[in-house]
């Protein structure tokens, strides 16, 4: 089977590893769907959401042993046989072109509701498209060589803002707890595991990358650490300090900030936050179209990923633009059917994918040799 990346360069675990942490910052530091459901006891959705998400995650730790150095698209025909794969393949590529589609859509919203008022939208997208465009031209190696010097960042800026938020936290503002519900915590958890858990499949497009004969299992599982402390520290923040406007406000991770009292600061705050954002969800935008890009130069047995990188950015870039779904419409969609699509291509193509490897490998075992040897002497 072709291997579609055109480069012999690698990275190591550390780089693969940091390249997951920032793609999920692009779905935390945005975003906290789950919060319009459990309210106040939102901060417990990453101790279930992570608990729930440890299967997923052995799955795709056995997935990345099995088929050490491969895509998804060619674990799928591996496991499944060329025809079989490369209709799973197909179905990989619908997920990531709606994947790509609602975060490019997220870009546009973010940055003409809160960067550029009123600004307009297809230009932005327009911008973001051909940047990621030109991003991707540079290889995957020379991303994830960059992403941990955003990841750093990122990561420095939340920490720095616990500081000056601290004293605006209300801890009692977590209590009671445990007062909703199961199906609330259940569906708050389905949340959690689809966004920004098991999105965590899209890095398997940058595995060939990975150095041969490093193993991902440490990093996969640090990463899952992680996304769990970032989003427990996160919704403790933002609802220690929202308290029961959590729930009126749209971007409660970005709100905050606006709390800070800038006279005090260096730089306005929430504006190097804005900007950590739109970088963390182009990182993460730019892995799902080069996902994409992948994988259709893996189904139609193309030599190489390189001449899709424009075009398949471009038509991201038109059809998020073609949404007409609000900040609070998409909201929506994620609270109710988003989950479940998600799921569907997280946990049971990936499910099916690790049967087809485990029935491939049974029917594959050689005989044992004295049980030819009875065969011969009779």
């Amino acid at each position: 089977m072709r291997l579609v990346s055109d480069t012999n360069e690698h990275v190591g675990a550390l780089e693969w590893g940091l390249s997951s942490c920032c793609f999920v910052m692009g779905s935390i530091l945005r975003s906290s769907f789950a919060d319009k459901v459990t309210g106040n006891d939102s901060f417990l959705l990453g101790i279930i959401g992570g608990a729930a998400f440890i299967p997923m995650m052995a799955m795709y730790i056995r997935l990345t042993r099995i088929y050490p150095g491969k895509n998804l698209f060619q674990m799928a025909e591996l496991a499944l046989g060329k025809v079989l794969g490369k209709l799973v393949g197909a179905a990989f590529i619908l997920y990531f072109v709606s994947l790509g589609c609602v975060n490019m859509h997220d870009i546009g919203s973010f940055v003409t509701e809160y960067i550029l008022r009123n600004g307009p939208a297809i230009l932005v997208l327009a911008a973001s498209g051909a940047a990621v465009a030109y991003i991707l031209r540079k290889g995957p190696v020379t991303l994830m060589r960059i992403i941990p010097l955003f990841a750093i960042i990122a990561v420095a800026i939340f920490i720095v803002s616990l500081f000056q938020l601290f004293n605006r936290m209300d801890f009692m503002n977590l209590l009671p707890i445990f007062t909703l519900s199961p199906a609330k915590y259940a569906q708050g958890a389905m949340i959690t595991v689809a966004i920004p858990y098991g999105e965590s499949l899209t890095l398997f497009a940058l595995l060939p990358f990975v150095r041969p004969g490093v193993s991902v299992r440490k990093p996969i599982i640090l990463s899952a650490l992680f996304t769990f402390m970032m989003m427990t520290v996160l919704y403790i923040r933002d609802i220690s300090i929202l308290g029961p406007l959590l729930s009126y406000t749209s971007l409660p991770s970005y709100e905050v900030y606006r709390m800070i009292n800038s006279f005090n600061s260096i730089a306005r705050v929430e504006s190097l936050h804005a900007t950590v954002i739109v970088t963390v969800m182009t990182i993460k935008v730019t892995i799902v179209i080069y996902a994409i890009a992948q994988g259709i130069a893996s189904v139609f047995n193309l030599e190489s990923e390189k001449p899709l990188f424009l075009p398949v950015s471009m038509f991201i870039s038109v059809y998020a633009a073609s949404f007409r779904l609000s900040r609070y419409g998409n909201m929506e969609w994620s609270l109710a059917l988003g989950p479940i699509i998600w799921l569907t291509f997280e946990l049971v193509l990936p499910l099916f994918i690790l049967i087809g490897s485990v029935i491939r490998k049974k029917h594959a075992e050689p005989e044992p040799e004295h049980s030819r040897e009875s065969g011969a002497i009779a």
